[in-house]
């Protein structure tokens, strides 16, 4: 499982970079009523990825890390079929994002595949210990922030009734 985690570990910077500067910065989703069911999305994968590296952590038994697995390759599936419609007036993903979609896509199914083909218990180092306590800290403050974002804005954009 210690393949599993520094897959993880490779991917947590790809999807922070993702988040950080495609969705917070340039393309401020959370603002674009078009991108909530698309933020609703990303919302949940955050909390995937904290649950999968808590689980790795824990030395939780696979199927639990496979059930989490399954669901965020469903969660990414609606993604990708929901993404065209609300990136239509950006003129879609960039070709970076693109590219940094696609490798994470393709590191969640190597995560998947290392944690089926893994041993049945494991243990990871202390170093591995402190590096995915940092990046489910960062992964809870990132989620809060830009889930605070979305609601803020879904909120604003309510009529208001009396």
């Amino acid at each position: 499982m210690s393949l599993a985690f520094e897959l993880l570990m490779g991917i947590a910077m790809i999807g922070a970079i993702d988040v950080l500067y495609f969705h917070l910065y340039r393309h401020r989703l959370y603002a674009r009523p078009d991108s909530l069911a698309e933020n609703v999305t990303h919302l949940l994968r955050h909390l995937l990825f904290i649950a999968l590296t808590l689980g790795l952590l824990s030395g939780a038994g696979k199927p639990f890390l496979i059930g989490v697995l399954v669901v965020d390759l469903v969660n990414n599936v609606i993604d990708l079929a929901i993404e065209r419609e609300s990136r239509r007036s950006l003129d879609g993903l960039s070709p970076l994002e693109s590219v940094l979609h696609g490798l994470a896509s393709v590191g969640m199914g190597t995560v998947l595949l290392a944690v089926v083909l893994g041993p049945p218990s494991w243990s990871l180092s202390s170093m591995q210990h402190v590096r995915g306590l940092v990046t489910v800290v960062l992964g809870v403050a990132l989620f809060g922030a830009e889930c605070c974002l979305v609601m803020m804005n879904a909120r604003s954009r309510r009529p208001v009734t009396t």
